[in-house]
């Protein structure tokens, strides 16, 4: 009797962790929700749907933050990777920046406090003044996740991109920002746990 009971519990619990059987409705809505973002390749430019946690089929509606906050971290990242290296070869001017009072570019993050504050307060009020507004426009329809206007530069040279070289760019751009974003936390966490420099062997 106690085998049997101590046998349906170990059933009942397995049966509790096995994926539920989803319908296609609910697939063909996620696909399509992702259909109309760009970036749905993997790197060989091939098509492909990322989504393991199924936010497209349960948050679509929030599909455009997700879509900004992917553009935003990824550019972030992309900056970031640029700057950690860049520090390691090359110091502003003055005794608070050099070699010998921050060895490596992460240091900075922990012997920098005042420093690390002023960027807090940018980040802030770069926030507040232009991101909130931007987000808020975003939900209204009124501009397309990431777009900050930037595209203006590009349209008004002698020599504007077509609209598929427009697509690659877009492509190209949230390809980078994700390889960014897990390059930039490889570097980081390296760094720290080997206290080496880039290049961070």
């Amino acid at each position: 009797m106690m085998k049997a009971c101590i046998l349906s519990t170990l059933l009942a619990s397995a049966a509790a962790f096995s994926p539920a059987a989803q319908p296609a409705k609910a697939s063909t809505t996620a696909l399509s929700a992702m259909s109309d973002y760009r970036g749905s390749i993997n790197l060989l430019g091939k098509e492909t749907v990322f989504d393991p946690l199924k936010l497209s089929e349960s948050y679509e509606p929030m599909l455009p933050f997700f879509r900004e906050a992917e553009l935003r971290h990824g550019r972030t990242a992309m900056i970031a990777c640029v700057g950690m290296i860049v520090q390691d070869i090359v110091r502003l001017p003055g005794d608070a920046f050099s070699f010998e009072t921050v060895p490596k570019s992460v240091d900075a993050a922990f012997s920098m406090p005042d420093q690390m504050n002023q960027i807090f307060l940018f980040v802030g009020l770069w926030e507040f003044v232009v991101a909130f507004p931007a987000i808020a426009a975003m939900n209204k329809g009124e501009r397309a996740p990431g777009d900050y206007g930037m595209a203006a530069f590009l349209e008004s040279g002698n020599n504007p991109p077509t609209a598929a070289r427009v697509a690659s760019m877009e492509d190209s751009e949230l390809l980078n920002g994700r390889l960014a974003m897990i390059a930039f936390m490889g570097m980081f966490h390296q760094s720290l746990i080997f206290d080496k420099s880039a290049p961070f062997i």
